[in-house]
Order: structure tokens, then C-alpha cells, then sequence
């Protein structure tokens, strides 16, 4: 994806949201299932809105249209991903020096140039989402491994007691 077209400047925030949308076009869809190693994207939508309090708090919503190969016939399989994510970044030095550890807080990632990458963000729960193990409707995934016969290590003694 056009990366600069995707930069969010946090320096012009407020605590009005701001909305971006975009759709990936045939290009960065080529790019991008290069990069996630499936056999297609047909689309890829993003919408995010952001706003600054104390910090950044960047909510998107993504939608994909993808084809990767099925794990047991190597078939196209089509799968179409939707989700939801919300990440808080900082671009206050100060704020990032005094983060404590309290599991109960979000997770606050640094801003560097005061500039974030939506399209990267964006791709990276992208992902997550994707299935690991596709395969064809009715085609199930078995994991089969065979066993070997082994014989039981105390057998050898219970030979010497005869």
C-alpha cells in the first residue's frame, strides 16, 4: 500500500474524531498477498477513527477478501475476514518514561515522528485474522500420525527373570 497515503499525523489530533477510509486498489493487493503469502487478495477495506485524549486511541475496523490454498488438496479457498481493533499510542516523551506495569491499563505504543502507519497497522491485524489452516467445506484436516509399535523398555528385564 501507497505508504505516505496512510500516515496518520498525530500532531493535528484532537478529542474529535477523525475518521479515514480506503480500499486497498489492484496493486497493493498484489503487494499484499505477496506479503502474506496466500494466493490472492481481492479486497482489502480499512476504516480507523482516531483521537487524542490523554493518549492516542486509534479504532479501526478491517474487511479482506482472500484466497489461500486448502492444506490437505492445495484448492483455492475463499475466506472473507472482518475485525475490529483498538490500539492507544503516545507521542509524549514524558508519559512514556513514567508507564507503569499495571495489567488492567491498555497497551500504549511509542510514536516515532510523531507519524503512524494505519496502512501497516492495519495489515498487521489483518494477519492475526487469517486462518493458519484453510481448507475446502467438507474436507476435514486430519493430522494423522502413525504409530509405532515399541516395545515396552521393562519387557527386555522381565525376560531375564525367565
Amino acid at each position: 500500500m501507497k505508504k505516505s497515503a496512510y500516515i496518520l499525523e498525530t500532531g493535528v489530533l484532537t478529542s474529535k474524531p477523525k475518521t479515514l477510509e480506503w480500499t486497498a486498489n489492484d496493486k497493493e493487493c498484489a503487494e499484499l498477498a505477496k506479503r502474506l503469502d496466500v494466493v490472492q487478495v481481492k479486497k482489502f477495506t480499512v476504516q480507523v477513527v482516531a483521537q487524542r485524549d490523554n493518549l492516542i486511541d486509534v479504532k479501526g475496523h478491517i474487511y479482506a477478501e482472500i484466497v489461500q490454498s486448502c492444506v490437505v488438496t492445495n484448492e483455492p479457498v475463499e475466506e472473507k475476514i472482518e475485525d475490529d481493533f483498538e490500539e492507544f499510542f503516545t507521542d509524549n516523551k514524558r508519559y512514556r518514561a513514567s508507564i507503569d506495569i499495571d495489567m488492567d491499563s491498555p497497551d500504549v505504543t511509542p510514536v516515532e515522528n510523531n507519524r503512524i502507519d494505519l496502512a501497516e497497522l492495519a495489515t498487521q491485524y489483518l494477519i492475526l485474522s487469517i486462518n493458519p489452516y484453510p481448507h475446502k467445506q467438507g474436507i476435514a484436516y486430519v493430522d494423522k500420525i502413525e504409530e509405532e509399535h515399541t516395545e515396552n523398555p521393562f519387557s527386555v528385564l522381565e525376560k531375564l527373570k525367565h
